[in-house]
């Protein structure tokens, strides 16, 4: 490689890291505003009722995932 082209593709490395930067640094606002407006919509209460009552318990779920069949107590 030549002089010329060794400096050629750190400047044009370094313009298209800045380009991103600066797309991202100008991005981030708007998403982080619109991320927590959707949560504000969220109603937990809502949620709850909705909920199913006959879901197994943690307990019961993690044994059936991991293939212990008996509960072990201490």
């Amino acid at each position: 490689m030549t002089r010329f082209t060794k400096m050629f593709a750190a400047v044009s490395g370094a313009v298209a890291i800045g380009l991103v930067g600066v797309s991202a640094f100008l991005t981030s606002p708007a998403s982080t505003q619109a991320s927590t407006s959707e949560v504000a919509q969220i109603n937990p209460d809502q949620m709850t009722r909705n909920a199913p009552r006959d879901l197994p318990s943690f307990e019961q779920n993690y044994q059936m995932h991991t293939g212990v069949l008996d509960v072990l107590r201490r």
